[in-house]
């Protein structure tokens, strides 16, 4: 079985991302002043800019990523709440399965996070593939790494707050 990881540009690259030979990066249509770099993007995000109007892939960018001989497609996406990708990813599903029907799975995961919070998530769908394990099995260790980060995110920023203001 032939695999595929899409990330898109706000996912951090560790080294075992970006040794990782069937992973991909999707790039965005437009390119945006503001969004130069995860460190600015994070600091407009932390400033509450909430209308961030940064560029994310269109829905045509990834049916044409799907369209390739990977059997199985895992898309993990910044946060729906900050950037249109996670909706593109799965319009892009649609047309692909329009055009192609369904010939191989595609599974368009919403991070919920940023930068690491993706990166961690990504990582953990190239250890359970290394590890031979199934579809459903991937995802459902995605889904449990999900509920854990985001308590861990928010623990971790109200302790940051805590600390910071006083």
């Amino acid at each position: 079985m032939k695999y595929k990881i899409i990330i898109d540009r706000e996912c951090e690259l560790t080294d075992k991302i970006e040794g990782c030979d069937y992973v991909s990066i999707i790039n965005p249509h437009k390119r945006s002043e503001a969004d130069e770099g995860s460190a600015k993007y994070l600091k407009l995000i932390m400033n509450g800019i909430q209308n961030y109007k940064g560029s994310f892939p269109f829905p045509d960018d990834f049916k044409r990523e799907y369209e390739c001989d990977a059997d199985v497609i895992f898309v993990v996406t910044i946060s729906r709440k900050l950037c249109a990708s996670f909706a593109s990813a799965a319009i892009g599903r649609s047309l692909y399965y329009d055009e192609h029907g369904e010939d191989k799975r595609i599974k368009v995961v919403n991070s919920n996070a940023v930068s690491r919070g993706e990166a961690r998530i990504v990582e953990t769908i190239i250890d359970r593939i290394e590890e031979g394990c199934s579809y459903e099995d991937i995802c459902r260790s995605v889904s449990e790494l999900k509920k854990r980060l985001n308590k861990e995110f928010l623990a971790e920023l109200c302790e940051y707050k805590r600390v910071a203001f006083q």
